[in-house]
């Protein structure tokens, strides 16, 4: 007889959603030009048409829209440069036009450079992280957005200066010893480029129209298929986990919590730190989930409650994989 471990238990939760201005969802998006085209075309027709604020997608939305995306990408000024920012300028005016006429190349071609900026002062912040500093001398560091503004290279790398330095003192501060702070910030910084290099192009379209809809007002917002149908699924309350908060690290998601009173705590096999590196449905085959993302392995796990998923396990406390069911 199966274990109860992975049937899902039906939960009961409250769900409020206040939708000030309106959530645009398309029903169909793939990660061709072609498909991005046609979906911004349909956005830019139905948000002139329709949002409550009836405005034209014109030169100064395509200003805001710029200065928007760029910080929503990069919002510590920790990776481009007012050179980066300066080599887009030519764009700023110019996407309203491109986004009507179904191009949304900017935006790939703007994300390409922030991945290779990341990569680069990734690598910086290693480096960083292994220094030596002295905690004793005073210093200031400007942690808030709205106050910060694209430098030169020197001023960019500074600032990674002073903020690993800070973070490294934040921990100490919370009784961390400062091998192990060492240690947290190379997987955390491993974890942050690790998850950008999984984006996926319907992902960077999704920022960028959502950046064109909160150019209209805060409020409003585009959603792609995948997260329109993560928003309707919480939404019926339909679909159940297993009872275990996840998070990524380095390639390996890994269970950060078993929750009181959910399947995985009634059955007690899945612990805090083991590795989840396969998932199955029923009687389908497993799905080899290492080095993937976090939300997509969330959607191998959830299922409609009382139906079973099958996990593939490292123990955290080693030994071969088990599978529990």
């Amino acid at each position: 007889m199966k274990s109860p471990l992975f049937r899902r238990v039906a939960m009961l939760s409250l769900v409020a959603v206040c939708l000030i201005a309106g959530t645009i969802g398309a029903q169909q998006l793939v990660a061709t030009s072609e498909a991005d085209a046609d979906t911004a075309r349909m956005v830019c027709k139905m948000i002139e048409k329709s949002h409550i604020n009836q405005l034209k997608i014109d030169d100064r939305i395509s200003e805001e829209l710029f200065t928007r995306f760029l910080d929503d990408l990069d919002p510590n000024k920790l990776y481009f440069t007012k050179a980066d920012i300066d080599s887009f300028a030519a764009s700023k005016q110019k996407l309203d036009d491109q986004l009507k006429a179904g191009n949304t190349e900017f935006a790939q071609n703007v994300f390409a450079r922030y991945l290779e900026l990341v990569e680069q002062q990734t690598t910086l912040a290693h480096q960083l992280i292994d220094k030596e500093y002295d905690f004793t001398s005073k210093e200031e560091i400007t942690t808030d957005p709205d106050l910060l503004s694209w430098g030169t290279e020197a001023d960019r790398e500074e600032l990674w200066r002073k903020r690993i330095k800070y973070e490294l003192l934040a921990l100490k501060l919370d009784k961390t010893e400062l091998k192990e702070a060492r240690e947290q910030l190379h997987r955390r910084y491993r974890t942050i480029a690790s998850n950008l290099r999984l984006t996926d192009d319907y992902e960077i379209l999704e920022m960028y129209l959502s950046a064109l809809t909160r150019s209209f007002d805060p409020h409003s917002s585009y959603m792609s298929p995948q997260t329109l149908e993560d928003f309707q699924i919480n939404m019926r309350l339909s679909l159940e986990g297993i009872g275990a908060q996840l998070r990524y690290d380095d390639g390996f998601t890994v269970v950060a919590e078993v929750v009181k009173g959910g399947a995985a705590d009634k059955d007690g096999r899945l612990h805090t730190g083991d590795k989840i590196i396969a998932v199955g449905q029923e009687d389908g085959e497993f799905v080899d989930i290492v080095e993937m993302k976090l939300k997509d392995v969330v959607r191998l796990i959830r299922g409609k409650s009382g139906s079973v998923v099958k996990l593939k396990v490292k123990k955290a406390d080693g030994g071969d994989p088990a599978v529990y069911e």
